[in-house]
């Protein structure tokens, strides 16, 4: 059994009705829940708990962190991003989805701006899995399919990927590395980012776990708004890529 925190900022669930009606109990609980679901023993924190939920003993108890964040990158503590960062070095997983990747954790441990381009138009992505030998793509077809969502781009300011495990196409002709590994600390612990996925997530848990001891662009550290598109055609245990 893998042990997974999912955090979440918590925001936009509170601010805004059409979030709120789709995540009545935030993004995390939703994760959390099909994490639950496949035999993995989850908890949920936010920006609002004690030491943002993220406490010594809460990390380390934590095989994964999966980390979904957008509206509130600044307000995340310093000294956490510090217990964060060492507990990743020290053997936890950690997961990055949606607009984490400019989250203080991830660009801490990448060491670059994590920045990308981006634009809302609504349309088709293809989510092709380019590394069908690694464990995070056990059971996936060759590609997955979401017919409405908004659009990331290169160039994306990350390191060259250990492993590149997913790439998204979109229809306006875009192209974007949406499920890059990372390997950090010591022993080399597991780190993922996954932008554009939401709901496949077991393997990756998994694979954390054993691991571990138009429409103009835009470019921005912070992006778009929360959307619901792939939560119901990905699950949130497939997409523990940490």
């Amino acid at each position: 059994m893998v042990s997974v925190t999912v955090w979440n900022e918590h925001i936009h669930e509170r601010e805004d009705d059409a979030v709120a009606e789709v995540y009545p109990d935030g993004i995390h609980a939703t994760i959390a829940e099909a994490l639950c679901e496949r035999g993995h023993d989850t908890r949920t924190a936010t920006l609002a708990d004690p030491d943002h939920g993220l406490t010594e003993a809460v990390l380390n108890g934590t095989d994964v962190l999966v980390w979904w964040g957008h509206a509130a990158h600044d307000a995340v503590e310093d000294r956490i991003v510090d217990r964060v960062v060492d507990r990743v070095h020290d053997g936890m997983g950690l997961l990055v989805l949606h607009s984490g990747h400019a989250s203080k954790p991830f660009t801490r441990l990448l060491g670059t701006p994590c920045d990308l381009t981006y634009r809302e138009g609504g349309e088709r992505e293809r989510l092709w899995v380019t590394d069908p030998g690694h464990p995070i793509t056990d059971g996936l077809d060759e590609a997955i399919v979401i017919d409405e969502t908004e659009t990331y781009g290169e160039p994306f300011g990350v390191p060259d990927p250990d492993r590149l495990v997913f790439t998204s196409w979109f229809e306006g002709g875009e192209v974007f590395r949406s499920g890059c590994c990372y390997r950090r600390g010591q022993p080399a612990t597991p780190v993922a980012v996954a932008p554009s996925m939401s709901n496949r997530s077991r393997p990756r848990a998994e694979y954390s776990r054993t691991r571990r001891s138009t429409p103009h662009r835009q470019r921005s550290r912070r992006t778009h708004p929360i959307r619901s598109l792939s939560w119901n055609s990905l699950t949130a245990a497939d997409c523990s890529v940490a």
